[in-house]
Protein backbone atom coordinates (compact mmCIF):
# COMPACT_ATOMS: atom_id res chain seq x y z
CA UNK A 1 0.00 0.00 0.00
CA UNK A 2 1.10 3.50 -0.97
CA UNK A 3 2.34 5.61 1.76
CA UNK A 4 -0.19 8.48 0.97
CA UNK A 5 -3.00 5.74 1.49
CA UNK A 6 -1.25 4.82 5.23
CA UNK A 7 -1.37 8.42 6.10
CA UNK A 8 -4.63 9.01 4.82
CA UNK A 9 -6.17 6.23 6.59
CA UNK A 10 -4.25 7.50 10.07
CA UNK A 11 -5.55 10.74 8.87
CA UNK A 12 -9.21 9.29 9.14
CA UNK A 13 -8.37 7.40 12.33
CA UNK A 14 -7.26 10.80 14.64
CA UNK A 15 -10.11 12.27 13.02
CA UNK A 16 -12.57 10.04 14.55
CA UNK A 17 -10.30 10.25 17.88
CA UNK A 18 -11.08 13.73 18.02
CA UNK A 19 -14.90 13.49 17.61
CA UNK A 20 -15.28 10.54 19.78
CA UNK A 21 -13.82 12.54 22.51
CA UNK A 22 -15.79 15.70 21.60
CA UNK A 23 -18.64 14.15 21.90
CA UNK A 24 -18.43 12.85 25.33
CA UNK A 25 -20.88 14.34 27.66
CA UNK A 26 -18.10 15.09 30.31
CA UNK A 27 -14.53 15.55 29.51
CA UNK A 28 -13.10 18.77 30.67
CA UNK A 29 -10.08 18.83 28.32
CA UNK A 30 -12.11 18.05 25.37
CA UNK A 31 -11.87 21.62 23.26
CA UNK A 32 -7.78 21.07 23.84
CA UNK A 33 -8.14 17.47 22.74
CA UNK A 34 -10.14 17.88 19.87
CA UNK A 35 -7.69 20.37 18.47
CA UNK A 36 -4.67 18.45 19.04
CA UNK A 37 -5.82 15.32 17.16
CA UNK A 38 -7.76 17.26 14.22
CA UNK A 39 -5.08 18.94 13.78
CA UNK A 40 -2.28 15.83 13.84
CA UNK A 41 -5.63 14.89 11.20
CA UNK A 42 -5.55 17.58 9.04
CA UNK A 43 -1.29 17.29 8.50
CA UNK A 44 -1.88 13.78 8.29
CA UNK A 45 -4.29 14.42 5.33
CA UNK A 46 -2.12 17.09 3.58
CA UNK A 47 0.80 15.15 3.81
CA UNK A 48 -0.89 11.91 1.96
CA UNK A 49 -2.81 14.25 -1.06
CA UNK A 50 1.34 16.05 -0.77
CA UNK A 51 2.76 12.82 -1.49
CA UNK A 52 0.17 11.30 -3.64
CA UNK A 53 0.43 14.66 -6.33
CA UNK A 54 4.13 14.14 -5.96
CA UNK A 55 4.13 10.50 -7.24
CA UNK A 56 4.74 9.13 -3.24
CA UNK A 57 8.19 10.67 -3.21
CA UNK A 58 8.99 10.65 0.39
CA UNK A 59 11.46 13.40 -0.19
CA UNK A 60 9.25 15.52 -1.42
CA UNK A 61 7.91 16.07 2.00
CA UNK A 62 11.40 16.83 3.74
CA UNK A 63 12.83 20.09 4.40
CA UNK A 64 16.36 20.03 3.07
CA UNK A 65 19.75 21.63 4.19
CA UNK A 66 22.56 22.25 1.99
CA UNK A 67 25.60 20.24 2.70
CA UNK A 68 29.39 20.89 2.19
CA UNK A 69 29.35 18.57 -1.37
CA UNK A 70 27.21 21.33 -2.97
CA UNK A 71 23.83 18.59 -2.63
CA UNK A 72 21.25 18.55 -0.23
CA UNK A 73 19.86 16.26 2.48
CA UNK A 74 16.49 16.30 4.77
CA UNK A 75 17.09 18.46 7.83
CA UNK A 76 17.03 15.82 10.27
CA UNK A 77 15.32 16.47 14.50
CA UNK A 78 16.75 15.44 17.76
CA UNK A 79 16.23 12.40 16.96
CA UNK A 80 17.93 12.22 13.69
CA UNK A 81 14.88 12.08 11.55
CA UNK A 82 14.08 13.85 8.68
CA UNK A 83 11.80 16.51 9.97
CA UNK A 84 8.72 16.69 7.36
CA UNK A 85 7.06 19.96 6.33
CA UNK A 86 4.37 21.25 9.18
CA UNK A 87 0.84 21.32 8.56
CA UNK A 88 0.94 25.72 7.92
CA UNK A 89 3.19 25.22 5.63
CA UNK A 90 1.59 21.97 3.24
CA UNK A 91 -1.80 24.30 3.54
CA UNK A 92 0.03 27.80 2.16
CA UNK A 93 1.67 25.51 -0.17
CA UNK A 94 -2.01 23.78 -1.37
CA UNK A 95 -3.75 27.12 -1.38
CA UNK A 96 -1.25 28.18 -4.00
CA UNK A 97 -1.36 25.18 -6.06
CA UNK A 98 -4.75 25.98 -7.66
CA UNK A 99 -5.00 22.68 -9.07
CA UNK A 100 -4.12 20.77 -5.01
CA UNK A 101 -8.17 21.64 -3.89
CA UNK A 102 -7.70 23.56 -1.02
CA UNK A 103 -9.07 26.68 -0.91
CA UNK A 104 -8.58 29.32 1.44
CA UNK A 105 -11.27 29.29 3.32
CA UNK A 106 -10.08 25.60 4.27
CA UNK A 107 -6.41 27.39 5.14
CA UNK A 108 -7.95 30.07 7.65
CA UNK A 109 -9.91 27.37 9.41
CA UNK A 110 -6.93 25.44 10.37
CA UNK A 111 -4.99 28.33 10.93
CA UNK A 112 -7.94 28.85 14.13
CA UNK A 113 -7.80 25.28 15.14
CA UNK A 114 -3.87 25.67 15.32
CA UNK A 115 -3.96 28.60 17.61
CA UNK A 116 -6.07 26.16 19.68
CA UNK A 117 -4.40 23.76 19.75
CA UNK A 118 -0.81 26.26 19.99
CA UNK A 119 -2.54 27.29 23.41
CA UNK A 120 -3.64 24.03 24.91
CA UNK A 121 -0.42 22.37 23.93
CA UNK A 122 1.97 25.60 25.42
CA UNK A 123 0.26 27.09 27.90
CA UNK A 124 -3.83 27.55 28.81
CA UNK A 125 -6.89 28.36 26.60
CA UNK A 126 -9.39 30.87 27.84
CA UNK A 127 -12.97 30.51 28.77
CA UNK A 128 -14.84 32.74 26.63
Amino acid sequence: MPLSADLAAKSVQAAIAAIEIYNKPIFSYREETFSLLMTNAWELLLKAKWLLDRGEVIESLYEMVKIKSGGTKPKENRSGNPISFGLTYLAAAMVEDKKSGLEKAAQDNLLALIEIRDNAAHLINSDL
